[in-house]
């Protein structure tokens, strides 16, 4: 994400801390403060668009670093950084590009492949060729910082509390909406892009809820103990390591020897897996369940079944220069995932194969304006009673209006499928989608968007609502909630809307009704 990168870091949460290394003399402190002077001035008159000084402040700040500290030292590649960043803010992209690429070295080599630092200096450069319109040669540095940034959300997740949980992921929302920019707006023909834009939209949704209420559930509050002490024994584990990976290399020990280090701690963290994994089954199905992929997702569909997931995201934009509006507007972008054919279904192991086909649905504001209006129209106390034609007169162009927006892009994708498994986000994820009419394209027969009377999604698919598309993975089987309306007349989906429809249809089809 394109920010300062000085000020680029992760929010601490009482175990991320800073690399460690040894103790600077009394008069290399002094040098350090006056390169931290230099800094702050220098972000002072970036504010003020005083680039070309700012750059020159910068540029001593560095010289002094890099006197006092060495080139291969972490605080000398975020100064580097800093300085590529001002060039790009300029658009002198052909002077930032090698300053990014310095640091993203540096930072390889220094703190290793799987500190936040090295994924910054990933997307700071993935950002610059973004801003050049090499979007293509963007994604793959920003697949490898999102990897690091999964990960560490997966560690945090697994021994903090809700609350620190919940800054964590506050932290990961502009890297979310940035992947999301540069796959749906950029790239959104390319198939390597729309499988990325699913794995993170897969990983990051319902995490927290999945992580709560799950995993820390049926271990804690069940009555064996065994489990109960290996998770801790795994909840410590899991804390060393990460907190190993923020701390860098300690003194005297090396790049080669904070890799070492690392590796150890993984293999233990392994070891206390596997042991709390043969006496939880729980636990090892939940382990299971957090490396769905998106061919598992595909295999685990029905044939002729399709995962549509629905994803809010605020648009950024690569090429702004200085302080222009880097954020744009909020917009929703769905994901449609098949299932592999019953045929195919084994022979599957990469995500290469998954058919995903991603449909920018342009920006929220009229998305949400219709589902509001539609909402207020079709609300709990119209479901009560059955619809005067006034009431419908209002209800159908909002219906209309609503489909056409959400529903009626996604019908190339969903094609032939006819159970479909929904996962709203946003707003959306108060649309009884039952209720929705049928698009023209899928009717082809006349009356508004082409649509028979009284034509509605539930008579053309089987819906089912998840909170996550890894639901669909879980060894019970698919969880979901069942689109519909029972004998008694009381709605199974979101709102209570299909009541309300479906007494409208039938009202309709009676002889003579209006």
């Amino acid at each position: 994400m394109k920010t300062i990168p000085i000020f680029f870091g992760l929010l601490s949460i009482g175990l991320l801390s800073a690399p460690c290394h040894a103790e600077p003399t009394e008069a290399q402190k002094k040098l350090l403060a006056e390169a931290e002077a230099l800094h702050t001035k220098m972000v002072a008159l970036y504010r003020k668009g005083k680039y070309t000084e700012a750059i020159a402040l910068s540029k001593k700040a560095l010289e002094i670093k890099k006197g006092v500290l060495g080139e291969k030292y972490p605080d000398y590649a975020t100064d580097l950084n800093g300085l590529a960043f001002l060039y790009d803010s300029m658009g002198d992209y052909a002077k930032a590009e090698p300053l990014y690429r310095n640091a993203l070295e540096i930072h390889r080599a220094v703190l290793g492949e799987k500190h936040p630092d090295y994924a910054t200096s990933l997307n700071n450069l993935a950002g610059l060729l973004a801003a050049r319109g090499q979007p293509a040669q963007a994604l793959p540095l920003m697949q490898e910082a999102w990897r690091i940034h999964d990960a560490q959300r997966a560690a945090i997740f697994g021994f903090t509390s809700e609350r620190e949980q919940l800054a964590f992921a506050q932290t990961l929302k502009g890297h979310i909406d940035t992947n999301l920019s540069l796959a749906a707006e950029h790239l959104a023909q390319d198939p390597q892009a729309r499988r990325f834009a699913s794995s993170v939209v897969l990983s990051i949704k319902g995490a927290i809820l999945e992580t709560l209420m799950r995993r820390q559930e049926m271990l804690l509050k069940g009555s064996d103990p065994q489990p109960q002490a290996l998770w801790r024994d795994y909840q410590s584990a899991s804390e060393q390591l990460l907190k190993a990976v923020m701390a860098g290399p300690m003194p005297g020990r090396g790049a080669a020897g904070h890799q070492a280090t690392i590796a150890e701690l993984e293999a233990e963290k392994r070891r206390a897996e596997e042991t709390l994994a043969r006496a939880s089954s729980a636990f090892a199905a939940e382990q299971r369940v957090g490396r769905t992929t998106l061919s598992d997702l595909a295999k685990a569909l029905p044939a002729n079944a399709c995962l549509v997931e629905f994803a809010r995201y605020q648009s950024f934009n690569f090429g702004v220069k200085g302080n222009e509006k880097k954020w744009g507007e909020w917009k929703y972008v769905a994901l449609v995932l098949r299932g592999f054919p019953d045929s195919e279904k084994s022979g599957h192991d990469g995500d290469h194969s998954a058919d995903v086909q991603l449909i920018p649905l342009g920006p929220a504001e009229p998305i949400e304006k219709a589902v509001q209006e539609w909402r207020k129209l079709a609300g709990p106390d119209l479901s009560q009673r059955t619809a005067t034609p006034h009431q419908r007169e209002l209800l159908d162009p909002a219906a209309e209006e609503l489909s056409k927006r959400v529903w009626q892009p996604l019908a190339p994708a969903i094609g032939d499928a006819r159970r479909l498994y929904l996962c709203p986000d946003g707003e959306l994820s108060f649309v009884a989608f039952e209720a929705l009419p049928m698009p023209a394209r899928q009717t082809g027969q006349a009356g508004p968007l082409g649509r028979a009377p009284g034509q509605f999604l539930i008579e053309e698919y089987e819906l089912v609502y998840v909170a996550t598309g890894r639901d669909l993975t879980r060894p019970a089987g698919i969880a979901g909630r069942q689109a519909g309306v029972d004998r008694e007349g009381a709605g199974r989906g979101p709102l209570s809307a299909p009541v309300l429809l479906g007494r409208v249809r039938r009202q309709r089809d009676r002889p003579g009704a209006g």
